[in-house]
This record gives C-alpha cells, sequence and structure tokens, in this order.
C-alpha cells in the first residue's frame, strides 16, 4: 500500500509541474490552472484511501467503513454550499480536495492509536493469495475510476468549449445532486451488499441476495426521485441558488439515468468476488467510451442544446446496467422472482405517472406526487412487511 501511494504522488507531482500544458489541453480558455492543482492534490488521498477500505472489506470491519463515510460525507455536504457561495470554481476545487482528504484524515483519527502498524497486522492477518486478489481489484478498480475521472474531465472541457463556461456550472449542479443524494445507496452497496455477496460460494444465493437487494433499491430510489424531481426548484434554489435555475430542467434524464447507474452497480457487484476482472473492465470501458462519444454524436447530428450531456448521462448507464445484467442472466442465470419482479412493474408505470404529471401539470404535481407514491407504497408492499415496519416504528416509539 505504501508503494502504491509513493507512485501515486510521483505522478501527481509530475503532472502538477506540467499542470500549464495539461490545462491548455484539457480546458484550453480560462484561468483557472489552480482548479486542475487543487484536484491533482487530492488524488494520492483517494488512491490510498481506496486501498485501505479494500483490507478493510477483506477483514469485515464494515461498522469502521460506514463510520468512516457517513463522517466524511456529512463534513462534505456541509462545507459545499459556502465553499460554492463565497470562492465560486475554486470552491469547487476546494470541495474535491477536501472530498478526497475526508475519508484518509477520519480513518487516521478513529484508528490513531493503531494507524502505524494497522498495514503491518492487516498483512499479517490475510494470506498471499488473498492479498493478491486484493491487489488485482484495487489495480482495475483504480484504473476504471482514474478512466471515468479522465472521461468526466473531457466532457467538462466539451461542455465549456460548445456552451460556455456558465452552462458548465449549471450541469454541474445537477451532476452534484446525483452524488451527493445518491451516495447513500453506493454507501450501502459496499458495506452491506458486497461483504454479504462475497460470502457465497453458490450461485443461486447471490441470485437471490440480488433479488432482494433491487428490490430494496426500488424502495429507495423510487420515491427518491419523484420527490427529486417533483420538487426539482425547490431542491436547486435551497442548495445552488436562483442563478442556476437552469439546472432543475435537466434534471429528467439525470434522474433517469441515476436508477440505471444504481442498477448497473448492483449488477456488477458479484463480478468483484468471482473475480471477473476482465469482463468488469470491458463493460466500465464500453460505458465510459459511449459516455464520451455521445454528446459529441448528439451535438453535431441532433440537437445543440445542453440536453445532450444528461440524455448521454441516461443512455450511457442504460447501455451500463444492461450489459451487466446479460451477464448476470448469461453466468448466475439471474432472473426475477416473482415479488421482485411485481415491484419492479408497479415502480415503472407508477415513477411514468408521477414524472408526467410532474413535467405537464407542475403545480399540481406538488400534491399529486405524494398520494400516487402513497397508493405504489400500498400496493408493492406485503401484509408481513406492513406488519413488521408497524412493530418497528412502535418499538421506536414512533406510533403508539
Amino acid at each position: 500500500m505504501f508503494l502504491f501511494g509513493v507512485i501515486t504522488s510521483v505522478l501527481c507531482l509530475i503532472l502538477v509541474i506540467f499542470s500549464g500544458f495539461i490545462y491548455n489541453i484539457l480546458i484550453g480558455e480560462g484561468d483557472h490552472k489552480l482548479v486542475l492543482i487543487i484536484v491533482l492534490i487530492s488524488v494520492p488521498f483517494v488512491v490510498t484511501y481506496s486501498l485501505i477500505e479494500a483490507f478493510l472489506r477483506s477483514l469485515q470491519e464494515i461498522n469502521m467503513i460506514v463510520k468512516v463515510s457517513i463522517i466524511s460525507n456529512i463534513i462534505s455536504t456541509l462545507i459545499f454550499i459556502p465553499l460554492i457561495y463565497f470562492y465560486g470554481m475554486l470552491g469547487v476545487a476546494i470541495y474535491l480536495l477536501c472530498f478526497g482528504f475526508l475519508p484518509f484524515s477520519v480513518f487516521i483519527f478513529l484508528n490513531k492509536k493503531r494507524f502505524l502498524n494497522f498495514f503491518v497486522k492487516t498483512k499479517d492477518n490475510l494470506e498471499k493469495y488473498h492479498l493478491n486478489r486484493i491487489y488485482k481489484i484495487g489495480v482495475v478498480s483504480l484504473f476504471s475510476s482514474l478512466l471515468h475521472q479522465g472521461v468526466l474531465i473531457l466532457i467538462r472541457r466539451f461542455i465549456i468549449n460548445n456552451y460556455g463556461l456558465v452552462e458548465m456550472g449549471v450541469y454541474q449542479s445537477v451532476l452534484s445532486v446525483s452524488v451527493n443524494f445518491f451516495a447513500v445507496i453506493y454507501i450501502f452497496f459496499s458495506t452491506y451488499t458486497l461483504p454479504k455477496i462475497s460470502g457465497y460460494k453458490d450461485n443461486s444465493s447471490i441470485v437471490t441476495e440480488l433479488n432482494d437487494n433491487f428490490r430494496f433499491l426500488l424502495f429507495i430510489i423510487i420515491p427518491l426521485v419523484a420527490i427529486l424531481y417533483t420538487y426539482r426548484e425547490f431542491i436547486i434554489f435551497i442548495f445552488f441558488s436562483k442563478e442556476f435555475s437552469k439546472a432543475s430542467e435537466l434534471l429528467l434524464f439525470q434522474l433517469i439515468g441515476d436508477i440505471f447507474r444504481t442498477s448497473a452497480a448492483l449488477f456488477g457487484l458479484w463480478l468483484i468476488p468471482k473475480m471477473k476482472i476482465i469482463q468488469l473492465f470491458m463493460i466500465d470501458f464500453t460505458f465510459n467510451l459511449l459516455l464520451y462519444i455521445l454528446p459529441v454524436f448528439l451535438l453535431n447530428y441532433v440537437d445543440k442544446n445542453l440536453y445532450t450531456i444528461p440524455i448521454s448521462y441516461m443512455i450511457s448507464f442504460f447501455i451500463h446496467f444492461i450489459l451487466f445484467f446479460i451477464y448476470s442472466v448469461y453466468f448466475l442465470k439471474f432472473k426475477f422472482d416473482k415479488k421482485t419482479l411485481e415491484t419492479l412493474l408497479y415502480s415503472i408505470a407508477f415513477l411514468i405517472i408521477c414524472l408526467f404529471i410532474s413535467y405537464y401539470f407542475k403545480n399540481i404535481g406538488y400534491y399529486i406526487s405524494i398520494l400516487i407514491l402513497t397508493v405504489w407504497f400500498i400496493l408493492i408492499v406485503k401484509k408481513d412487511e406492513k406488519m413488521k415496519l408497524f412493530r418497528l416504528l412502535i418499538r421506536k416509539n414512533i406510533i403508539k
């Protein structure tokens, strides 16, 4: 792990030295070289903590991962708005630095008594076979992450060159909604679903777990997407400002894309413990290629509106999900069980109705959407699940 940290730090130092040249290639016009340097400085911390998290998962220290994730996300969310408000583009860069630095810092704070010997003990507790698996997964995950971040940088430059810096800021606010509001789902996948799937040896158990998790995902993401889109103008105004009001118009395709994004993340999890590294990388590579090519294609042959970016986001993640799903059907013999399929069909139908009303009848949608979600919840939650929820609410003294 120390070696990865040193290599990453050296590479980042080289990139900082040549940051002027890199900035001209990636961004072109503008005076935001300092922003690029700040973002580059955050990379070694992101890489180091990513490897630490891999070791924590291997040691089943899930509580530690959850603590670090929750604390760092709360702090980064609290500082995000003031940084954007007072420092603008520089504030975004400082936020990205904090977002990379915080998990590493929180981990050290929570483990200050055993931090120095953590890696030695970790290495002693793991067999060489497991260490090799961790390093393979770590390297592929790191490369995929760098590839995705590189594509996002190219997309940002594409937006700046074709739409301008103001439009870049508008789309960045849309992207921030995706990253921050859906972060809890990815934390759940990494801290609960992945360790549980990793413990299964037979494919049928993995299929059952995927069904249960996909149904749980629908319980979370359908209301979240419906509420975010219905009250989109209020959310953009509260978390950003009225200058970003145009962002509310772009949220529809972005949020639909997030449904596919979280679904792809779920169906791609089992490839990690099964060591389907090549397949995982190829699917991720295809997705990132589409994410970069589609905006160029849509701009030149379909429309020159900024809508092309969230539409590309939606299509790319749809293909990403479909590829993972097809491979799951092929390798795991995956199929939806009756309960999950019923939940999926109801969810699609009710979400379409909710989005349709909120798009064409915005004022009515503020009230109708809640009613639609209530009916949806009553239909998909089974009697035994309602009883369990009722007993839980009584134990928590929420109802009497």
